[in-house]
Parts: C-alpha cells; structure tokens; sequence
C-alpha cells in the first residue's frame, strides 16, 4: 500500500523593519500548514547571520532597509542559504525593481500594495518551483523580448546604487542625508550624481533634481492590504 507523507511547513525569515508587515505575516499564516513563520530580522546584515545559521526554505525580504542596497543583499543572502527561496516584498516601483531582483537571484517580487493575499499567492508559487510576479510585469518583460521599445527616460541602464540615489533625491533627501540612508560617503553619492546625469544626459545638478522629483515624489504613499 502507498504511504501517506506529510510535507513539513516551509520555513520563513521575514526581512522588514516594519513592526506592522510581521503581524500581518503571521496573522496571514496563523492557522497555515504549510508555512511558519520562524525568524524576523530588521537589517540585512542580522539577516545574513540568521540565514547562514538557520537555513529558512524562504526569505520574505523588503529592499528599503537602512544601509546596504536591499537588492545586492539578495545574491549574498543566496550566497550564505543556497537552497532558500527570496520573495522580496516592498513598496519601491515594480516596474524598476523587479526584474533586477529577479536577475539578483530572487524567485518573486510582490508589491506591498498588492496585499497579504498576492504575498500568499507568491510563497505557494515559488514552493511549487515557478517564479512569481504580477500581470503588469509579466506583460512588461513579453513587450521587451518582443521587441518593444523602451521609453524615453528608461532606467535601465543605472546600477542599482544609481538608481537609490536617484530615488533619494526624488524623495527630497539632501546630499549628506542620502549618504547615511545608503551608507556611503557624501563624496560617494556626489559621484554617483554625475554618473546618473551622464547617463541619462541630464545637463545640470538642477536638472536631474527635477527629473528625480518628477519620477518619484509623486507615487503613492503603501499601505498593506490584508
């Protein structure tokens, strides 16, 4: 006769330093067999220790944590856990963030906007082996294999640092307050202006803190929907 064999829940690190994200977490898994939520971490660094010594099946993780680029934490989390799964959760623009994550090394990247439900949704895909992201992205990356065209202030060709710091500014940080955010130095950042102003052939300092403003002061403020 066939055997009946439980699968055991997968096993979570939760990657935020939002008090509000992990209630809602584990309210979402509360009465779940098939997930449990083990671990929480509210840095990347504290999350690498975790990771390395725990070996979580799947990190939930945010991008905007104070210090290190949250997408170049990915391939060092993967680096230190190589069989987990990365789901990245978070506020920043799908549309910008999403396939670096998943170029990163990620299997999923859900917006918090999207709510607990889409959360759910991506940690059962994921454990299924498939890679997760929304119809509006799905439909962006069949548009660009397709041979459609960018648009005209496309940001792709900014690293991942670049593209912080451009949200920064848009967000109205000041120079030295973009440096602490990133934990770079000042100097740095100032180097990184000049490379996005080349980049995007920006012609003045003020320019490109039009540009920034004009793309990312005006998007919405997340709230997570359950």
């Amino acid at each position: 006769m066939g055997e009946n064999r439980s699968i055991d829940p997968a096993k979570l690190l939760l990657v935020d330093d939002h008090p509000i994200i992990a209630y809602g977490l584990r309210a979402l898994l509360e009465h779940s067999s098939d997930f449990v939520l083990e671990h929480i971490s509210t840095c990347n660094q504290e999350a690498i220790t975790v990771a390395t010594d725990e070996r979580p099946d799947i990190i939930i993780l945010d991008l905007q944590l104070p210090g290190r680029n949250g997408i170049e934490a990915i391939p060092e989390l993967r680096k230190c856990c190589p069989n987990c799964i990365i789901v990245v959760f978070s506020s920043l623009q799908e549309s910008l963030y999403a396939v670096r994550a998943l170029k990163a090394g990620a299997q999923a990247y859900v917006h918090k906007e999207a709510g607990m439900a889409q959360l759910l949704e991506a940690l059962c895909t994921v454990r299924d082996g498939k890679i997760f992201v929304s119809e509006t992205v799905q439909q962006d990356i069949l548009h660009f294999h397709s041979g459609g065209k960018v648009a005209v202030d496309d940001l792709s060709g900014l690293s991942n640092q670049e593209l912080n710091v451009l949200r920064l500014i848009g967000n109205g940080l000041r120079l030295s307050d973009i440096a602490a955010e990133l934990g770079i130095s000042p100097k740095t950042v100032g180097t990184h202006r000049e490379r996005i102003k080349n980049k995007l052939t920006l012609h003045s300092g003020k320019e490109l803190d039009q540009f920034a403003m004009a793309r990312f002061s005006a998007l919405p403020k997340t709230s997570v929907q359950q």
